[in-house]
């Protein structure tokens, strides 16, 4: 299945080694209303790539985690792990959660940064204050639609819509106790995030390089 090389996929697995992310919304709040984080993902660098599998769309996306709330946050600056991508034609078809590419995925912890020897350090964090942000890049493939029958459901030539979901929280420790210890330094986030909509266009003429391992 073409979506193992673009997105490591690993199987079920995985599924129990990482504590479970929480609901997904486009920002969270702590139960005292007073902390928020809004995550958007700009496109900064994209290209055509095609290999044995099929043709990708590969986008380098710039995360910002902007400190929308009123007091100190706290935020792992690992790179992020893309938990979820969805794409629609427009804005009416994501609200309604009508999708164009929304693959469920596990991943392969280990490839992805994930060690079960290693726990939370203060110094791996950031703290955002209220109104400040911090960004780091990733990298994520789409599937074309290449004129097969095999790439029937994959993206089209035109205009898209991109949303990311990003966890936040890269430890098999469960956050509450961290939370805590380090609550003098802000609010420990541990809540998986969504991205503002980003729109995006597949042209119609392209040009390919080989896709990299």
């Amino acid at each position: 299945m073409r979506y193992l090389k673009l997105i490591l996929c690993f199987g079920l697995s995985c599924a129990g080694l990482i504590h479970a992310q929480p609901s997904l919304s486009s920002y969270k709040t702590s139960t005292d209303q007073l902390a928020r984080l809004q995550l958007s993902a700009n496109i900064i660098e994209q290209q055509y790539c095609s290999d044995e599998d099929g043709t990708t769309l590969s986008l380098v996306l710039r995360l910002n985690y902007a400190n929308t709330g009123t007091i100190p946050v706290l935020l792992d600056k690992r790179k992020p792990v893309i938990g979820k991508i969805m794409v629609s034609s427009n804005l009416e078809a994501l609200a309604k959660q009508e999708y164009e590419y929304n693959p469920s995925f596990y991943f392969d912890l280990p490839r992805l940064g994930f060690d079960p020897r290693i726990t939370p350090k203060e110094s791996s964090f950031v703290t955002l204050r209220p109104g400040e942000s911090f960004s780091i890049d990733t990298n994520i493939g789409l599937p074309l639609y290449d004129g097969t029958e095999d790439t029937e459901d994959d993206l089209r030539a035109g205009n898209h819509i991109l949303q990311v979901v990003a966890w936040t929280w890269h430890y098999l420790n469960r956050p509450l106790a961290y939370r805590e210890q380090w609550r003098n330094q802000g609010y420990l986030w541990s809540e998986s995030l969504t991205s503002i909509p980003t729109p995006f266009t597949v042209e119609e003429q392209r040009e390919f390089v080989k896709c990299s391992k």
